[in-house]
């Protein structure tokens, strides 16, 4: 019984390219890589249950013909490797094909990206039925720490504390150390992805919400990690991650990003 053949030699055997010789929704690295990336058979035997459950084909004939429209091809490749990173992250989370497929990037579709770097970066576990309660203990920690950390000596300094103590348990003193720590992250964070609207918004650099939270994200990691501190260059690892995880439109996230 002859074997159906997979979406990648399809379009190898059709000789199916764009102008740069690279399939429509290919991967930066190219479909070689995407193949070498995951062992063939298994990408084979994936793309041909997706192919199978979508009935696009049913032989070794190529799921198309040359009459069809360049987009439809697209749009079923798309749909093809989109339903293999859902399939990936229902119930008990495949971890090792999760990093698989997104070791070639993630589709750009509603909350995929977020979930799948949430996962790869530990902040979600494996197990989706402790999602929240893990979220929900993340976010108290983190409340904790922005209490604890950030200091307002307004509030905590003591009658005999002043702004010109020195002493080391002055609380003036810890709030001053402090704010140049903050000031060096503000300037960077200013800086950071400042030609996307999502946060530059109010016309004024620096000066939104989602910036204020970049500063304080960056101080609490300052904080937590004294031999590391801040170093230039960490809100630009930031900004990606935070913005992603911002846009994800799951209820179970929304408001979660910081």
């Amino acid at each position: 019984m002859a074997t159906q053949p997979s979406i990648i030699q399809m379009r190898r055997s059709s000789g199916e390219t764009n102008e740069k010789g690279k399939s429509p929704l290919s991967s930066p690295r190219g479909d070689s890589k995407l193949s070498s990336s995951l062992p063939n058979s298994h990408l084979d035997s994936m793309i041909r249950e997706d192919i199978q459950k979508m009935n696009i084909s049913s032989g070794g004939d190529a799921p198309w013909d040359s009459s069809e429209k360049e987009e439809d091809k697209a749009r079923v490749w798309f749909k093809e490797r989109l339903q293999l990173f859902q399939n990936a992250i229902n119930n008990q989370v495949d971890f090792k094909r999760v990093r698989q497929l997104a070791f070639d990037g993630v589709p750009d579709y509603p909350g995929l990206r977020s979930v799948y770097w949430k996962l790869l970066l530990s902040y979600l576990p494996r197990d989706r039925s402790i999602w929240q309660e893990v979220l929900d203990k993340g976010r108290k920690s983190y409340n904790d720490w922005v209490q604890e950390l950030i200091i307002d000596p307004h509030k905590e300094a003591g009658n005999e504390d002043h702004p010109l103590s020195t002493e080391s348990s002055s609380t003036w003193n810890a709030f001053f150390r402090d704010n140049d720590l903050m000031h060096d992250i503000d300037k960077d964070v200013q800086r950071t992805l400042p030609h996307l609207h999502f946060f530059n918004h109010d016309k004024k650099a620096g000066s939104t919400e989602h910036y204020q939270a970049l500063k304080r994200i960056l101080f609490i990691y300052a904080k937590l990690n004294p031999g590391i501190r801040y170093v230039q260059g960490m809100n630009e690892i930031l900004g990606p991650i935070y913005y992603v995880f911002a846009l994800d439109p799951d209820k179970m996230f929304k408001g979660l990003f910081e």
